[in-house]
């Protein structure tokens, strides 16, 4: 699997329905000198690879939250990958891969912010997010886990 000049892949995960598709991060520099996380799939048969997004969140300095610091998970049927966005309030998304020329981004309206991890039910039913554990005078905010009955 390829990557580019500077990239470090890593998580990679399979479809759970079609083990001809991998998932995969890839940790890239910024003009700014910071971190980015490309989310990736590669095609085993065909060795093409899809970048699906640009804007997936990764815990690098609370890791208090998650034994591993996996931030997307797949649904059980394989046609979509949950994951952490890196808007401002950290919003769960997900990207819909019925048609991997053209990936479909969409926003869980969930009303839960600063999303730390993710975890699906096995039937593809519920979606667990862990929000961000807070210290001081906001820590009843936040630190919480919300069970998300996912419509789509």
């Amino acid at each position: 699997i390829s990557k580019t000049q500077n990239g470090v892949l890593q998580e990679p995960l399979f479809n759970p329905a079609d083990i001809n598709l991998i998932a995969y991060l890839e940790i890239v520099d910024n003009l700014q000198r910071e971190f980015e996380y490309h989310l990736h799939i590669h095609k085993l048969d065909s060795k093409k690879d899809f970048l699906l997004t640009k804007g997936l969140y990764r815990n690098e300095n609370n890791k208090i939250t998650r034994p591993n610091s996996t931030s997307y998970v797949w649904h059980p049927n394989g046609d979509y990958i949950f994951y952490i966005t890196t808007d401002a309030k950290r919003n769960v998304a997900y990207i819909d891969l019925k048609n991997l020329n053209q990936p479909k981004v969409n926003i869980l309206n969930t009303g839960i912010e600063f999303a730390e991890q993710i975890s699906i039910s096995p039937d593809g039913k519920y979606l667990a997010v862990m929000t961000q554990i807070a210290v001081g005078e906001d820590a009843d905010a936040l630190g919480q886990l919300f069970i998300v009955e996912l419509t789509y």
